[in-house]
């Protein structure tokens, strides 16, 4: 049976309507003002950092920092040698996002604890004399001696820490050992808050529990983190003496035993594999300068 006209000019309308949007901006200028208005947040956020500048170590006249446990031996020698001051790959506006949402969550999270252990120590000074060492635990509990450490994460990396079981990221977890060694901690508890929800039918298919979907957590004790905080220490000390000399060697289970950077600019290992941490080292250029392969 014919529609009648009046459905017929309907559908006509619609469809001229659906098909012609000659009235509507160019996607190029919508792009650029999107832009203009999206990254306000951001450059923000850039701004107070920059203004704040690099903050100073955790106890005055120490040189290295816990958060540089786990990375690779020539990333902290440059550090060690050049420091802030030699950086060739600052920070840009997609790093200083992520930093801040991370510190975002990380304060919440902070303040929600303390809320529930009133005798919380919060971003508590930790110092290991015999690394000339510093850093800050997220927070410790005097009472019960459980040192936190608490690491925001996108969705793509906390999918892989949640479902694999292959544990967590190794850099943070040799940082969250140094931080429990340092305080003589009865047990360490690494934390990981998503920044996206892993969906509810992918958390049924694979057994998670609604808390699961956002958050991973794990418990460690003395007889764990005493090993790795002592190992990273001896390796820090290692790196001090080979000074220039020191190899471009990623200790992170990820990358295959033995193998070195040959190519910083591209993170090429000479496994024929590729690292993903050479691109986001603040020394990145200047490696790459002096490495001759």
């Amino acid at each position: 049976m014919p529609l009648p006209i009046s459905r017929l000019l309907f559908y006509t309308v619609v469809m001229t309507i659906q098909r012609d949007l000659s009235h509507l901006k160019s996607m190029k200028e919508t792009e650029e003002r999107n832009a203009v208005y999206a990254k306000v947040l951001v450059e923000e956020w850039a701004k107070l950092a920059q203004e704040r500048g690099t903050l100073a170590h955790a106890v005055e006249g120490t040189t290295m920092r816990h958060s540089m446990a786990g990375k690779c031996a020539r990333q902290i020698h440059y550090y060690l040698t050049v420091g802030d001051e030699g950086i060739t790959n600052p920070f840009d506006l997609p790093a200083y996002w992520s930093t801040g949402l991370g510190t975002a969550v990380h304060g919440w999270w902070q303040a929600a604890l303390g809320n529930l252990f009133p005798n919380a120590e919060l971003e508590k000074v930790v110092h290991l004399p015999q690394a000339d060492s510093s850093g800050h635990v997220d927070a410790w509990l005097p009472d019960e001696k459980i040192a936190f450490e608490l690491k925001s994460i996108n969705g793509f990396g906390f999918k892989k820490i949640q479902e694999s079981n292959e544990g967590p990221r190794y850099g943070d977890f040799v940082q969250a050992c140094v931080n429990a060694y340092a305080l003589d901690a009865e047990r360490m508890v690494l934390i990981y808050l998503s920044l996206e929800a892993i969906s509810r039918q992918r958390a049924r298919q694979r057994d998670i529990d609604e808390v699961g979907r956002i958050a991973k957590e794990f418990h460690y004790t003395p007889d764990v983190f005493t090993k790795v905080a002592e190992k990273e220490i001896e390796r820090w000390n290692t790196i001090r003496e080979r000074g220039a000399d020191t190899p471009r060697a990623i200790p992170d289970p990820e990358v295959p035993a033995g193998a070195r950077v040959i190519d910083p600019s591209t993170g090429r290992l000479s496994s024929g594999t590729y690292a993903w941490q050479c691109a986001y080292c603040s020394y990145q250029d200047l490696c790459a300068s002096e490495c001759d392969g």
